[in-house]
């Protein structure tokens, strides 16, 4: 699934962002009331950008791999029998969630991309509603997910990625190690965000910790139990000096995976 961000076959569709002269990126608004029509090829990506920031997303199929970002989601068919199948994506729109329905029709190889705008009419209001019991089926496999199992499931795809697993409920988003300042202490601990399991009702962080002075820093779960947070895991509580040599950088002894369990939507970057 991740490898999807880098690949770079993929299609892009623009929704409600200005198109790049001679990019042959298509601008397509979208508001309430409507779907997306997507036509895509067999086992190749298609990357859909929107207005507003991506809550999260749930496939009603799992023959469709979704990958989601900011403000994009990445989707590609992976079984050249699926007729179609329907997304569900949840904007956050002014801080309240817009469910976009997106259709997902495959094509044959070489056939030109596709995407179309629907207004409300028999179909829309069906995917709609199907896209609606996405959502509520989401809702239930995240609450049903104890939230032990969701920690496990985060050290598993972080530090044993041949074992990657999605998580029912949870949409996955590659953060790209940015950078968090609220983590960072007095240029001592540096924090990267590596994920976001993002879900309606709870939020998984996976960050990455490195220690950037001469000394060895010694960390706690306790450090980092704030309000809101259910629940705190640490890969390593000692961290190691900065690495001054090659053998010391490839031991990784000066950096550890921290993973966080948040209430909704209490998750503050």
């Amino acid at each position: 699934m991740r490898g999807l961000l880098t690949a770079a076959a993929a299609a892009v569709l623009a929704l409600s962002v200005p198109a790049i002269a001679g990019s042959g990126t298509e601008t397509v608004l979208l508001s309430e009331n409507q779907v997306l029509n997507v036509e895509a090829e067999f086992n190749t990506p298609v990357t859909i950008q929107f207005p507003y920031p991506v809550s999260y997303v749930v496939p009603t199929d799992s023959r469709i791999d979704v990958q989601a970002g900011n403000d994009f989601v990445i989707v590609k068919v992976l079984d050249s029998s699926l007729k179609g199948g329907v997304l569900s994506v949840v904007l956050n729109k002014n801080g309240k969630p817009l469910v976009i329905p997106v259709q997902i029709t495959l094509v044959k190889k070489g056939a030109p991309l596709k995407v179309v705008v629907r207004d409300r009419d028999a179909v829309v209001k069906k995917a709609e509603e199907t896209a609606v019991k996405a959502v509520q089926t989401a809702v239930r496999a995240a609450k049903s997910t104890p939230v032990t199992d969701l920690i496990a499931a985060m050290i598993r795809n972080t530090e044993h990625p041949d074992l990657y697993r999605p998580v029912p409920g949870y949409t996955i988003v590659d953060c790209h190690g940015r950078l968090l300042k609220s983590f960072s202490s007095n240029n001592l601990l540096e924090a990267r965000l590596l994920y976001e399991y993002r879900s309606p009702v709870r939020t998984g962080v996976v960050i990455k910790l490195i220690n950037k002075s001469i000394y060895p820093l010694t960390i706690s779960e306790e450090d980092f139990a704030a309000d809101g947070v259910l629940a705190v895991s640490l890969s390593r509580r000692r961290l190691a000096p900065r690495p001054y040599t090659a053998t010391e950088k490839l031991s990784g002894d000066y950096t550890a995976y921290l993973y966080l369990v948040i209430r909704g939507d209490r998750w503050a970057k």
